[in-house]
């Protein structure tokens, strides 16, 4: 396993952690728990070892044997302009309302 001490992108601290990875694999996400990773505190980039990442691809390319989602509301960038306000703050709760569902 290897030893990341400061993030690429922000050089803030890294730790090693157990984390719900998100991970795109040809086109297709998928989350996956209690991936081995390294992730930065001060900006949440993760890294992950080369076996780890390995493992992930191992786990997407068998993607249909995966029986558990996870579902969250998914809005439209454009949106908060299409709002009556212009997307001001205190404005009512949009009309329209997503829901997408990944693989877990």
């Amino acid at each position: 396993m290897m030893s990341i001490d400061t993030c690429e992108f922000c050089e803030g601290t890294v730790e090693h952690q157990q984390i719900r990875a998100r991970f795109h694999f040809r086109g297709q996400t998928i989350y996956v728990d209690h991936v081995p990773a390294w992730v930065c505190t001060k900006c949440g980039e993760q890294y992950f070892d080369a076996p780890v990442y390995k493992r992930l691809e191992q786990i997407a390319r068998q993607r249909e044997r995966i029986t558990e989602t996870v579902c969250f509301p998914l809005a439209e960038y454009d949106m908060a302009l299409n709002s009556h306000d212009g997307g001001e703050r205190g404005a009512p709760p949009w009309t329209l309302h997503y829901r997408n569902c990944l693989s877990l």
